[in-house]
């Protein structure tokens, strides 16, 4: 997987300040795009041993309250082997810390496919749904159009139906 860069103090993909990175690669183009340079599957550097200290390295100040993996698209098939290795890593260093992950896909697709349920199921929220153009709407926190939901994934799991954290 390559990654087009770590945010080590983000306050716009998440509660509170956390640790932002950006993976590169995704298929669905979505016209719009805020990111278009991370579709490339070879955007930026290869992650690898550094990528993770400075992940962990960020995450450790008590001020930050966990980590956003976006994008580009973490979920791809490209991605997603890495992307599991690092929630897990994260978790096993910072199990309080929130872990919150953007996909272009919904809920419903992801549940359908065995390796991306269990990534996000290791996850706190999702922020689901591909960005359309025409359901822009700025004034959004951590989205960027309406059709996109905040989802709860330990009480969406729980609960058997969808429970967004904010609308």
């Amino acid at each position: 997987m390559y990654y087009s860069g770590i945010t080590t103090c983000d306050i716009a993909n998440g509660t509170g300040v956390r640790v932002v990175l950006w993976c590169s690669g995704c298929s669905l183009h979505c016209p719009g795009c805020h990111n278009p340079e991370e579709q490339s599957f070879v955007y930026g550097l290869p992650f690898g041993e550094l990528a993770m200290q400075t992940l962990i390295d960020s995450l450790a100040p008590s001020y930050v309250a966990g980590l956003t993996i976006s994008g580009g698209h973490p979920l791809e098939d490209w991605n997603a082997p890495i992307v599991q290795e690092i929630i897990t890593t994260v978790r096993a260093h910072f199990p309080k810390k929130t872990i919150w992950i953007y996909s272009g896909l919904t809920w419903e697709e992801i549940m359908k496919n065995d390796t991306y349920s269990a990534i996000i199921e290791q996850c706190d929220v999702l922020v689901d749904g591909r960005f359309e153009l025409d359901k822009r709407d700025i004034t959004l926190a951590f989205r960027g159009s309406i059709n996109q939901r905040i989802i709860d994934i330990k009480q969406t799991l729980k609960q058997n139906k969808i429970v967004e954290v904010m609308k």
